[in-house]
């Protein structure tokens, strides 16, 4: 399986769109073309997954990204995001029906730890640009 680690803040919420509590929709676009070339699933490593599954599956339909693509979200340790991120990998290569063979995290912040190499690091005022896809797809499709 193929995984995006999706931060929202400087990445689906840009500041054309901070505080209307939507995603930006150049970026939806450029997530859905990710999505479709790569078939990845969804885990969000932002602070918003303690919203919920429920909540966030709805963010999602609202925002015009399939519901069905968000498989989880990583846990929270209060740790760097990295160590967040990395503990979901070690979790998920426990459950062979959770294998990882492919990754990318894409957020604006570069506290990745060990994780880092796999990040396509996004500008926050302008979140996930056509740059930022291409590097996605290039990295979950080599």
């Amino acid at each position: 399986m193929k995984v995006i680690f999706l931060d929202f803040d400087g990445v689906m919420i840009t500041g054309n769109v901070i505080g209307q509590g939507k995603f930006d929709s150049e970026c939806v676009r450029n997530l859905q073309e990710i999505l479709k070339q790569t078939n990845a699933k969804i885990v969000v490593s932002s602070t918003y997954r303690q919203m919920g599954l429920t909540m966030l599956r709805d963010l999602f339909t609202r925002n015009g990204i399939p519901s069905d693509v968000l498989i989880g979200v990583t846990p929270i340790t209060r740790g760097p995001r990295g160590e967040e991120i990395q503990q979901y990998l070690e979790e998920a290569e426990l459950d062979p029906a959770t294998q990882i063979e492919k990754f990318v995290i894409i957020d604006d912040y570069d506290n990745m730890g060990k994780v880092r190499p796999y990040l396509v690091q996004t500008n926050r005022d302008t979140g996930l640009d056509e740059t930022a896809r291409d590097r996605a797809i290039e990295m979950l499709s080599s």
